[in-house]
């Protein structure tokens, strides 16, 4: 098969590294070959070789700087790390380490598990120390002084913990007004579904549902009268209140009880009458849905046509050959 110019890497990930090799090994109008991959065996003709001179010295002398730059900081930050890793296994303390550095450590504010500072819940660490928060976290004792990377091969951190207080319940003084709000809309909560529960029994008597929550005497908000199709629910996504998703499961007739969210009472749900909907034969819904089905349906066949003439024939499947032919279109490894 003709081909365009190949590099030895593409090649080799395309075939096999013998025909590779192979290739690169031979002169411009050369026929070569065999040589086997995955897909079999190969005959390779050479039609023409696009060599690239090597460039000088001056005209890479910048990359090379760079480059060489690069790799010599790296190495220095590595061999920095495993000396500081080296003091530490050794026994020494962070406040030894900063001093052979010449650094003043730096003491946070009392830091919880999600990065923000105790008592301030605004008010998160510096993005630098953020990312060492879990690290500290999975401490089982303070004083054991780690060393963390924080940007892979640029900038690394060294540290400790001082001092870990377990999970408690915060002084009543600091929470206070939120325990009596909290209080309070349970003790309502409670209330709210002893009348929910007497407007319920109500309307299982046959009283009207506003009526029921009438005659309980409160200044409760009026009984919403809703009057809507299941495509108009469908419309509105994901912003569908539960109640209302919860009136188009119920029967006819029937009440029911909701929990309104974060202890702030109870929806009562009444369907008064269920009118089915009515779809003519030419609705576009239907002609779309009859399309979709025979799609489907006709991958179903050729599926199963695919697996009957599978069994009675007799299929082995050989990874390798199925890989390497992957790996000729997609350009894969």
């Amino acid at each position: 098969t003709a081909s365009s110019s190949v590099t030895q890497a593409a090649l080799t990930s395309q075939t096999s590294p013998a025909v590779a090799n192979l290739a690169y090994g031979a002169r411009t109008g050369a026929i070569v070959g065999p040589a086997k991959s995955g897909l079999g065996w190969h005959l390779l003709r050479i039609d023409s070789v696009d060599s690239k001179p090597a460039r000088s010295l001056d005209a890479v002398r910048a990359e090379l700087t760079t480059t060489i730059t690069e790799q010599k900081r790296r190495q220095a930050l590595s061999d920095f790390s495993a000396r500081i890793e080296t003091e530490f296994d050794n026994g020494s303390a962070l406040s030894d380490v900063a001093k052979q550095l010449d650094i003043a450590p730096t003491v946070t504010e009392p830091v919880i598990a999600d990065g923000k500072v105790f008592g301030k819940p605004p008010a998160p660490v510096p993005a630098d120390l953020a990312r060492i928060v879990q690290a500290a976290f999975s401490m089982d004792r303070e004083n054991q002084p780690q060393l963390a990377e924080i940007e892979p091969g640029k900038k690394f951190a060294v540290f400790d913990v001082t001092g870990i207080t377990p999970a408690a319940p915060a002084p009543l003084a600091q929470i206070k007004p939120g325990v009596v709000n909290e209080l309070m809309l349970q003790n309502g909560q409670l209330a709210a579904k002893a009348a929910a529960d007497r407007v319920l029994a109500a309307t299982k008597r046959g009283t009207d549902l506003a009526a029921a929550v009438a005659s309980l005497g409160m200044q409760l908000p009026s009984v919403d009268q809703i009057d809507m199709g299941r495509e108009q629910l469908s419309v509105q996504g994901r912003q569908v209140p539960p109640p209302l998703a919860l009136m188009f499961s119920m029967a006819q007739g029937t009440v029911k009880l909701y929990p309104a969210p974060r202890n702030r009472g109870w929806y009562l749900v009444g369907v008064k009458q269920i009118i089915p909907g009515t779809i003519t034969p030419t609705d576009p819904l239907v002609v779309s849905s009859r399309k979709d089905l025979a799609q489907l349906a006709g991958r179903e066949y050729a599926d199963q046509l695919r697996r009957a003439i599978g069994a009675e024939v007799g299929v082995t499947r050989k990874d390798s050959a199925i890989k390497a032919a992957v790996n000729q279109v997609v350009g894969g490894n």
